[in-house]
């Protein structure tokens, strides 16, 4: 171990010679013998940083850093950290390869690597730390701003707030804030180029695009939007999302007017000969809008002439249905309500509550909870637990004074038919909530269900509760039969029921017509094969339409002459098979995107058909939207935009989201809004 004056020495000299710089800067053995060595530390490593005047040529050293670990020399990545071997005998090959496929640098284009300490400057004293020179861009900072403003809702005067404008200085002094025009210009810049790539991903898509349409209206309801959505499988069969258009529309939200907005934004993303169906629910004319979007497209190239284009969307049928329940009880719900917000108002009063409970020998094993208002499932799950508290609300009716909001007898009664009801449509909304993408195929078991049960109910007599009963099985009977066929053709390309679950429902539902229904669904899927064998239907590999030359071979379209007028054996052959094997057993975990992947080769036709049933979305909202019964509101701060600019903002922040779901991002890249905000606790 050198002496302190040998390292003062060294260090002023400044030798050619490649010098090392110990990661301490603590010169050790103030008045120790020159060659006395120290045992190392068996839990550290001795770590030494390459410090040279001769130059790394390489150009991986600008994301490597060179170190010496226990006498060895490491190379380590400053994207992930990883130690790699360092020596100059192995060359630079391996390090060339491991930043192809470094998982944080592929996540991080845009970005610097960092390094994971402070380096030493060999010019200064060895006890001063100075920071890596690194490069600084401006117009890749204001990129990344724009990109944080477009997913997490920031406002775009972010610029002129102090707070922002201390952090910025505080963070990189080099930045130069800008007006809101220029980050509003990047603002479109993004969203101009993430528009190619949307387009380039659905025309590598090649099948059917489904397509959605919600009704936005601003805070102050004086604007009204159409987001238009587009659900397809891509070539790797995976299921994807992507908002087309934000349009304005001016207030009242007519068919005429909304059919004119999604013929404009499909003629622009020319996906007319593509549509599988179109799901406009959010408006009462949702009829009139498929049907006069209908006489804007070219039949021939929709599914059977366009008789499957109209989908209505579960979530808004469901929505329907509760509130025509809860409209049926009237003062009922509010007094129950009432009663909940009462009991739990103050402590004391909880106490007291869960004595008389006690008292009463009843289990308090549920929580009383007061709902949200525009959340039908608050509002069921609130009821459910009143009632098995009633005995308890029936008691403190009698002893507290200050209670006058109890519901009577006939309350108590009208509660117990609603939720008996409501429970068979909260099956189908949890499975909307709790999945992440329901295709129809798995709905469709659950709806021939209710309808079963429905034709179980008994007659009342009770004029209220049988009318409620009316109006549910005519909404729901409505709803059944628009989406009939389109869910029963799903049903059928589903390997786990087939037509066997048909051949299982149908008897129960239709009675005498079941068989004439069962053979209807056959013949749906024969009509629908042969016409994706058909000259005209090659929408999955993009064909030309006609007028154009026919080429050297006179005889091509002789070829697809015969192959169209001999399709109809073929077409029973391939169905007939498949249909002929027996099902699969059911599993949880079965996941039929991946079957028609995999054993879908041996039916091609049925392949692309299975594709674009199974993309067509059975409700257009997911997760705790499929409980709410309001409508779709922007932001107070997003209001105030021009038309313009919230397009440009709403379809950026959909395509970057999509783009970072799949890279495979985790809740370490959270896209929460700004206004979505949680407490965070600290864990002991």
């Amino acid at each position: 171990m050198k002496s302190i004056q040998d390292y003062l020495a060294r260090s002023n000299s400044k030798s050619k010679n490649s010098e090392l710089v110990m990661k301490d800067d603590i010169p050790l053995g103030l008045g120790a013998a020159k060659n006395s060595t120290a045992a190392p530390d068996s839990s550290h490593a001795v770590e030494e940083e390459y410090v040279s005047k001769r130059k790394l040529t390489s150009s991986v050293w600008k994301e490597f850093k060179r170190k010496k670990i226990d006498s060895k020399w490491k190379a380590e990545c400053l994207w992930c950290h990883k130690r790699l071997g360092g020596d100059t005998k192995n060359g630079t090959k391996h390090l060339h390869d491991h930043l192809s496929k470094c998982p944080r640098r592929r996540s991080n284009k845009v970005s610097k690597p960092t390094p994971s300490k402070c380096t030493k400057d060999t010019d200064q004293e060895p006890t001063v730390a100075s920071l890596e020179s690194s490069t600084f861009s401006q117009d890749v900072a204001r990129m990344e701003l724009a990109r944080m403003i477009i997913l997490h809702e920031y406002p775009l005067s972010i610029m002129e707030h102090y707070g922002f404008q201390r952090f910025v200085r505080a963070l990189q002094p080099l930045f130069q804030l800008v007006p809101n025009s220029s980050l509003k210009k990047d603002v479109i810049s993004i969203y101009e180029t993430e528009r190619v790539r949307t387009r380039e991903i659905l025309w590598e898509a090649k099948g059917r695009i489904a397509i959605t349409a919600d009704i936005w209206t601003s805070d102050d309801q004086n604007r009204g939007y159409v987001a238009v959505r587009a659900h397809f499988i891509d070539q790797s069969w995976t299921f994807q999302c992507r908002l087309l258009s934000f349009i304005h529309v001016p207030w009242p939200h007519t068919a005429q007017a909304i059919s004119e907005t999604l013929s404009s934004c499909l003629n622009e993303w020319n996906l007319g000969r593509r549509v599988s169906m179109v799901m406009a629910d959010d408006c009462s004319t949702d009829d009139t809008v498929t049907g006069l979007l209908k006489q804007r497209l070219d039949t021939e190239q929709l599914l059977l002439g366009g008789s499957l284009l109209n989908m209505r969307c579960c979530a808004y049928v469901l929505s329907r249905i509760a509130n025509s329940c809860l409209g049926v009880m009237g003062g009922a719900v509010d007094r129950i309500r009432a009663s909940v917000d009462f009991w739990t108002a103050t402590t004391e009063r909880d106490v007291v509550f869960a004595d008389v409970a006690r008292g009463l020998n009843v289990n308090l094993d549920k929580k009383l909870t007061l709902d949200c208002n525009n959340r039908w499932y608050s509002t069921l799950s609130m009821l459910n637990v009143a009632i098995s508290y009633k005995q308890v609300f029936d008691h403190l009716r009698q002893i507290e004074e200050q209670y006058i909001c109890a519901p009577d007898d006939d309350d108590w009664k009208l509660a117990k038919e609603v939720c008996s009801k409501l429970k068979l449509f909260s099956d189908i909304a949890e499975l909307i909530s709790e999945a992440k993408y329901v295709t129809a195929n798995m709905y469709f078991p659950k709806i021939c269900g209710i309808r079963m049960a429905m034709r179980r109910w008994p007659g009342c007599e009770d004029e209220l509760i049988g009318r409620m009963r009316n109006e549910i099985a005519e909404l729901f009977e409505k709803y059944c039969v628009e989406v009939h066929d389109l869910m029963a053709v799903a049903t059928v390309l589903d390997p786990r029921y087939k037509l066997e679950l048909l051949q299982f429902y149908f008897p129960s539902i239709f009675g005498d017509e079941a068989y004439n229904e069962i053979n209807r669904v056959r013949q749906l899927c024969y009509d629908l094969i042969k016409q994706y064998q058909g000259p005209q239907s090659k929408v999955g590999a993009m064909q030309p339409c006609g007028g154009e030359e026919e080429g050297p071979d006179q005889l091509s379209s002789f070829d697809l002459y015969i192959a169209f007028k001999f399709s109809s054996a073929d077409v029973k052959s391939e169905l007939d098979k498949y249909l002929d094997e027996p099902v699969i057993p059911r599993a949880v975990d079965f996941d039929i995107i991946d079957w028609w992947k995999i054993m879908g080769k041996r039916f091609p036709t049925l392949q692309m058909l299975a594709r674009d049933i199974l993309a067509v979305p059975v409700s257009r909202v997911v997760s705790e939207s499929a409980f709410s019964i309001a409508g779709r509101v922007l932001s107070p701060q997003r209001s105030k935009l021009l038309p313009d600019t919230l397009e440009a903002l709403m379809c950026s922040q959909d395509w970057l989201r999509a783009e970072n779901r799949g890279a495979g991002s985790s809740g370490l890249l959270s896209c929460l809004t700004c206004l979505e905000d949680a407490d965070v606790t600290t864990k002991e």
